[in-house]
């Protein structure tokens, strides 16, 4: 009974041995850092080096080719970072060049180039009518379907955009200078106060100007009445009255957006620095 209870020890001993030894062979200081790629296998401040592959020799290497010894590799350096291993003009901190590449690994591409090309300001036009619209980009060069003129209303409708022709009563603002319809002119006498308008530090009676004429096209006379809004300069806004108008009674009042300019002016001798308005009087319609 007591040999055969010594005989499994004995074994168990000697396989603990055996399992210590392999231990201090695979990794004799113990930094965790096996013997083959550990560069000091006494130390165990000593573990091994990292290299990465530089394949196109910029200096600087590929992540992903990460290789861990003692020695370096042919073609491998010690600093990571390459965006593109494939091309020596592109590493971190490289000269941004106007070639549609991101040279410097910044994650954009020809945003501020070094090698003295001008940029663009470039728009996209999706219509293709040759105006762009928001913002814009500077670029080195136009790609497909971008223009330099921006200021589209539309950029989904190719017969919108500055200067187009204008089809009326389509509610459409073709040539995207604010006003969906054609702008109306009428002239016709003006009367009451605002006949004579003063410009000055004095008092502007032009509210009370007003012109009787056929604004809609429908044969009736509408009345137009100048708003206290037109200012030294002669244009401004009014209210309009559509007609048929009422014999007595109140009208309502709609503002519309319109401009109103006199055409005479006249200084007068006993007063240079002032001057008044008279005569005719045009609006155009804005809306």
């Amino acid at each position: 009974m007591v040999i055969g209870l010594v005989l499994p020890l004995i074994l168990a001993a000697c396989f603990g041995v055996s399992e210590r030894r392999e231990t201090r062979y695979v990794d004799p200081d113990e930094d965790g850092v096996p013997w083959p790629i550990d560069c000091d296998d006494q130390d165990a401040e000593v573990g091994t080096r990292v290299w990465y592959l530089d394949a196109d020799g910029d200096g600087l290497g590929d992540a992903l080719g990460r290789v861990d010894q003692c020695e370096a590799p042919e073609g491998a350096v010690s600093v990571p970072g390459d965006c593109d291993d494939g091309d020596a003009t592109v590493y971190p901190n490289a000269p941004e060049l106007c070639d549609g590449l991101d040279n410097d690994c910044d994650g954009e591409a020809d945003e501020d180039p070094a090698d003295g090309e001008p940029l663009v300001q470039g728009f996209p036009d999706e219509d293709g009518d040759g105006f762009g619209e928001g913002d814009g980009a500077a670029l080195c060069a136009l790609p497909e379907g971008w223009v330099t003129v921006s200021g589209d209303c539309d950029d989904g409708a190719p017969g919108v955009f500055p200067g187009a022709a204008v089809v009326c009563d389509d509610e459409v603002d073709q040539d995207c200078d604010g006003l969906s319809d054609c702008g109306r002119w009428l002239e016709g006498k003006l009367g009451g106060e605002g006949a004579v308008r003063w410009v000055g530090d004095a008092y502007n009676p032009l509210d009370g100007a007003a012109v009787v004429a056929d604004l809609t096209g429908d044969g009736v006379a509408d009345l137009v009445i100048g708003s206290s809004e037109v200012t030294g300069s002669g244009h401004g806004g009014v209210y309009i009255l559509p007609g048929p108008l009422p014999t007595s009674g109140q009208h309502t009042v709609e503002p519309a957006a319109w401009l109103i300019k006199g055409t005479t002016t006249r200084t007068p001798p006993w007063a240079p620095g002032w001057w008044w308005q008279t005569s005719t009087m045009t609006a155009r319609s804005t809306s």
